[in-house]
Protein backbone atom coordinates (compact mmCIF):
# COMPACT_ATOMS: atom_id res chain seq x y z
CA UNK A 1 0.00 0.00 0.00
CA UNK A 2 1.59 3.30 -1.34
CA UNK A 3 1.26 6.66 -0.73
CA UNK A 4 -1.17 7.05 -3.23
CA UNK A 5 -3.44 4.24 -1.81
CA UNK A 6 -3.22 6.40 1.82
CA UNK A 7 -4.71 9.33 0.25
CA UNK A 8 -7.47 7.82 -2.41
CA UNK A 9 -8.64 5.89 1.16
CA UNK A 10 -8.08 8.60 3.17
CA UNK A 11 -10.86 10.61 1.11
CA UNK A 12 -13.24 7.63 1.22
CA UNK A 13 -12.67 7.77 5.13
CA UNK A 14 -13.48 11.53 5.27
CA UNK A 15 -16.37 11.22 2.65
CA UNK A 16 -18.09 8.29 4.77
CA UNK A 17 -17.40 10.29 8.00
CA UNK A 18 -18.74 13.65 5.97
CA UNK A 19 -22.17 11.36 4.81
CA UNK A 20 -22.74 9.76 8.18
CA UNK A 21 -21.83 12.71 10.25
CA UNK A 22 -21.85 16.76 10.82
CA UNK A 23 -18.90 16.05 13.23
CA UNK A 24 -16.60 13.42 14.36
CA UNK A 25 -14.56 12.05 16.57
CA UNK A 26 -11.54 9.61 16.03
CA UNK A 27 -13.23 6.49 17.06
CA UNK A 28 -15.63 7.39 14.10
CA UNK A 29 -12.75 7.89 11.69
CA UNK A 30 -10.91 4.72 13.12
CA UNK A 31 -14.12 2.48 12.49
CA UNK A 32 -14.54 4.06 8.86
CA UNK A 33 -10.30 3.09 8.32
CA UNK A 34 -10.58 -0.49 9.32
CA UNK A 35 -13.44 -1.14 7.46
CA UNK A 36 -11.48 0.44 4.26
CA UNK A 37 -8.25 -1.67 5.41
CA UNK A 38 -10.61 -5.11 5.49
CA UNK A 39 -12.03 -4.56 2.40
CA UNK A 40 -8.61 -4.00 0.40
CA UNK A 41 -7.51 -7.14 2.12
CA UNK A 42 -4.81 -5.92 3.40
CA UNK A 43 -2.03 -8.73 5.26
CA UNK A 44 -2.75 -8.63 8.98
CA UNK A 45 0.14 -7.48 10.01
CA UNK A 46 -0.45 -3.93 8.10
CA UNK A 47 -3.39 -3.67 9.25
CA UNK A 48 -3.04 -2.11 12.24
CA UNK A 49 0.05 0.63 11.06
CA UNK A 50 -2.41 1.34 7.57
CA UNK A 51 -5.54 2.20 10.15
CA UNK A 52 -3.37 4.57 12.34
CA UNK A 53 -1.35 6.18 9.08
CA UNK A 54 -5.29 6.60 7.46
CA UNK A 55 -6.56 8.38 11.45
CA UNK A 56 -3.65 10.52 11.24
CA UNK A 57 -3.89 11.82 7.79
CA UNK A 58 -7.80 12.03 7.77
CA UNK A 59 -7.61 13.69 11.58
CA UNK A 60 -4.34 15.62 11.19
CA UNK A 61 -4.43 16.73 7.78
CA UNK A 62 -8.12 16.79 6.68
CA UNK A 63 -9.68 17.87 9.38
CA UNK A 64 -10.31 20.03 11.92
CA UNK A 65 -10.56 20.31 15.71
CA UNK A 66 -13.79 22.25 16.92
CA UNK A 67 -12.34 22.74 20.34
CA UNK A 68 -12.21 26.65 21.58
CA UNK A 69 -8.94 27.44 22.34
CA UNK A 70 -7.75 27.96 25.78
CA UNK A 71 -8.40 31.11 27.71
CA UNK A 72 -5.72 31.26 30.06
CA UNK A 73 -8.33 31.29 33.05
CA UNK A 74 -7.55 28.29 35.74
CA UNK A 75 -10.90 27.37 38.18
CA UNK A 76 -10.53 26.69 41.45
CA UNK A 77 -11.26 22.69 42.12
CA UNK A 78 -14.40 23.70 43.44
CA UNK A 79 -15.40 24.32 40.11
CA UNK A 80 -13.66 21.28 38.60
CA UNK A 81 -14.76 17.61 37.79
CA UNK A 82 -13.37 14.50 39.67
CA UNK A 83 -11.45 14.03 35.89
CA UNK A 84 -9.80 17.42 36.78
CA UNK A 85 -11.99 19.80 33.76
CA UNK A 86 -13.48 22.60 34.64
CA UNK A 87 -17.55 22.57 34.68
CA UNK A 88 -17.68 24.90 32.09
CA UNK A 89 -15.91 22.16 29.52
CA UNK A 90 -18.00 20.42 27.03
CA UNK A 91 -18.22 17.20 29.12
CA UNK A 92 -18.98 15.14 25.84
CA UNK A 93 -15.20 16.17 24.97
CA UNK A 94 -15.97 18.56 22.49
CA UNK A 95 -12.91 19.43 22.09
CA UNK A 96 -12.14 16.10 20.43
CA UNK A 97 -14.70 16.80 18.10
CA UNK A 98 -13.76 17.56 14.21
CA UNK A 99 -14.95 18.31 11.18
CA UNK A 100 -14.02 18.34 7.64
CA UNK A 101 -11.77 21.23 5.70
CA UNK A 102 -14.02 20.96 2.75
CA UNK A 103 -17.18 21.87 4.90
CA UNK A 104 -14.81 24.78 6.27
CA UNK A 105 -14.24 26.12 3.14
CA UNK A 106 -17.47 25.56 1.52
CA UNK A 107 -18.96 27.58 4.83
CA UNK A 108 -16.35 30.46 4.42
CA UNK A 109 -17.00 30.56 0.61
CA UNK A 110 -21.27 30.49 0.53
CA UNK A 111 -20.68 33.64 3.74
CA UNK A 112 -18.10 35.48 1.67
CA UNK A 113 -20.93 34.89 -1.35
CA UNK A 114 -23.54 36.36 0.70
CA UNK A 115 -21.87 39.21 2.62
CA UNK A 116 -20.27 40.88 -0.88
Amino acid sequence: MDATWVAATADRVLAAAEERRSTWQSWHVRAEAQRCVRAAEVPADLVDQLVDRLVAEVLNIRSASLARPEDGIAEPMALRRSDGLSVYTDSTHSREKRWSKRVIKRKDDLEQDYFE
